[in-house]
Order: structure tokens, then sequence, then C-alpha cells
């Protein structure tokens, strides 16, 4: 199941501000032999959000939720298509846009709804067709806040890359496939493939670490925000150049921790060592300590270089009471598979990095 982020006694440290709940739900049978999906959609503040999808099948129409008039409805075509899931925007409110996914598991059409503001991920996305469809709702009626779908049985979906690509729920978008993910290094991997759990990445190295021969820099500002520091080239754009979805602080008060790479010199990171810190105890004030004993915190990260540099970066007191580190782990770069990228998540109440996953691509 997908949703947006429903209230729950855990929400001070959950990712973002959570703001919907589900009072009902509608349930169907899905038919075979699609020529028709369409969804309209109700803006509420500064957000638009999936109020309604018809489903048509043989000239019969199946309708959940609230439709409206029909030249405001979006629509995808197809020809006789088996449906097998769906790519799902989500946010703190409610789902935000959907896009069909067909045969084979290859998505097809247009996104229906909005995604400028979504989280994505392809949870609901299957190679085996559905045979039923789940919608909740808000109190409202016109907001669509969980989808869930249940498959028919078949050989089972691949899993040529990782769970937590397909599972998780990704800012700006799902990575792309040649990117590993390296799961068994993310601490609170299992943890991130249900719930509202989003997670951001950002591929500092570029498709295929075509960046990485300009990277002269990493730097940790206020244990909040990785900033990377490239020579004079000028295509490498500005989504590349930062980690973390913290404030910058005011200068004055602003602390750094860099690393110099000579990137030009073909100086790459060589193994990264990541701590995690979990918490052995729980004060009954605070509510959302069972996600503390569960992900933990990222307590710190150390990079090295094959020309025998590192860099140690704080993030949480390691040493704090009512803590325990786990064992570290050791992640080592495979030849010809260098790191090109971060992915993680943050705690809004908190603000500091609170996981770091490791992203590795061939470059050939």
């Amino acid at each position: 199941m997908v949703a947006g982020s429903l209230e729950s006694e855990d929400c001070a440290l959950y990712p973002l501000h959570h703001g919907c709940r589900e009072l009902f739900n509608h349930r169907i049978v899905v038919p075979e032999n699609i020529s028709r999906v369409s969804v309209s959609s109700v803006v509420a503040g500064s957000f638009s959000y999936v109020s309604g999808t018809s489903l048509t099948s043989l000239g019969q129409t199946i309708t959940l939720g609230h439709m409206g008039a029909p030249d405001e409805q979006q629509h995808t075509e197809h020809n006789s298509a088996q449906l097998t899931g769906f790519n799902i925007a989500a946010g703190v409110g409610g789902i935000h846009a959907i896009q069909c996914v067909v045969q084979h598991g290859s998505s097809f059409g247009e996104w229906l709804g909005s995604t400028d503001k979504g989280i994505i991920t392809a949870r609901l996305a299957s190679k085996n067709p559905i045979k039923g469809l789940r919608f909740g709702f808000d109190a409202s009626g016109f907001r669509l806040v969980t989808v869930g779908t249940t498959n028919k049985r078949g050989d089972g979906d691949s899993e040529d890359n990782s769970a937590l690509k397909k599972s998780g729920l990704w800012y700006p978008h799902v990575p792309p496939d040649p990117v590993e993910l390296n799961g068994d290094y993310y601490f609170p991997l299992k943890t991130y493939l249900a719930g509202f759990k989003p997670m951001f990445w950002t591929q500092f190295g570029g498709p295929r670490g075509i960046y990485l021969k300009h990277l002269t820099a990493i730097s940790l500002y206020d244990k909040r925000r990785l900033a990377f520091k490239y020579d004079n080239t000028p295509d490498i754009p500005d989504n590349y150049k930062t980690f973390g979805r913290a404030l910058k602080s005011s200068p004055q008060y602003q602390t750094t921790v860099r690393l110099d790479i000579d990137g030009p010199g073909n100086e790459r990171i060589e193994s990264i060592t990541i701590r995690q810190k979990f918490m052995t105890n729980v004060d009954g004030r605070l509510k959302a300590g069972g996600v503390l004993l569960t992900d933990g915190l990222l307590a710190s990260f150390e990079i090295k270089t094959n020309l025998g540099r590192s860099c140690y970066f704080p993030v949480y007191d390691e040493l704090e009471p009512g803590w325990a580190m786990r064992p570290a782990l050791v992640f080592k770069v495979k030849e010809g598979m260098p790191i090109t990228g971060f992915y993680g998540a943050q705690f809004r109440s908190m603000g500091r990095i609170a996981a770091l996953g490791l992203m590795t691509e061939s470059e050939n």
C-alpha cells in the first residue's frame, strides 16, 4: 500500500509534517482489457491531490471517488491493456498523481495528476496483473490518501536491483536503473520498505561517474547538508552539488567539515565507514521513541580516498547516554563501480542527516 503521511503518535520524528487521515475507502475488482484510465484532481491550499479515478473496459466504466467534469479530467488511452500496477506520487497530505503500469511492468502514458511536489514510488508496480484495487479517502471524500492493490499470482517480480529502489519513497524521483543502492550498507533498510518514510538522493558523481574527475571537495555544513565542489567545469547541474533538505544557516553560525579531493588528478573515494546509533531506552515523554529504536540516527561517517586522504564527519554524538552504537559498516569500492551519489533521510524536528546510503554505478 502507498499512503500520504498518515497521522501517528510517531509523527514528531518522521521526515515531514503529517497531515491526512483515511476515514473511508472504496474497493473494486479490476477488469481486463483496459482502454482508458482517467483521473480528476482537487486543489487544497498550494497542493493538488487526486480526487477520483475511473477505469474503462469494453465500454463499461468503473469509478472510485469523485470525478470532475470531462474537460477537467486527465486521461491515458490504451489498446486493451492489462493493468499491473501504478507508480505513485505521494505527499504529506495525500496522493498527488498516479502513473499506470501495464504488462511486463513497463510504464506507459503520462502522469495523471501533478508530480511537482510529490515523492515518487514504484511500490505498487508489478509484472503480474492487478485483480483488486483499494482507494482510501479523507473526511471530505475529495482527497485520495491511500492506494492499495492485490495482484494475481505469477512468476513473481524480478529483484534485479534492490527492494529499496522499488519499495522506497523517493525525492525527486526513483533512482535510475543503472544505479545500485547497496542496501546492505543502509542501516534502517527494512523500515524504509513500507510506510511513509521519504528518502532523497544526490548523484554528485553524475551518470556513470562522469563528474568525479571534476570533484575537488566534499563539505558537511552544520551536520545537516553536504556540498560538493568541482573545478571550473561549467556544465554540472546545481542539483548534483548538494545533499540534504535542511535550510542553510547564517555564515557566522555555520560549522564545516571538509575533505579536499583531487578529482582531476584521479583521486577517488576508496571506502566509506558508516556508524549508526540506536536508542536503548525510551523516555515516556518521547512519543517517537519507537522510530529511534528501529531506525537509529547517523552518528558519523568517514571517507577514505585512494591517495591516502581521509576525513571523519560527525553528525550525532556517539557517546550520548541512553544510546548504543551498532558495529560500523565499511563499504569498499569495487573496481569500475565508483560511489557516484548518496541517499538518505532527515527528521524534520532534528534537522541533521538521520541516515546515509551509498549509490554506485558502473563506469562503462
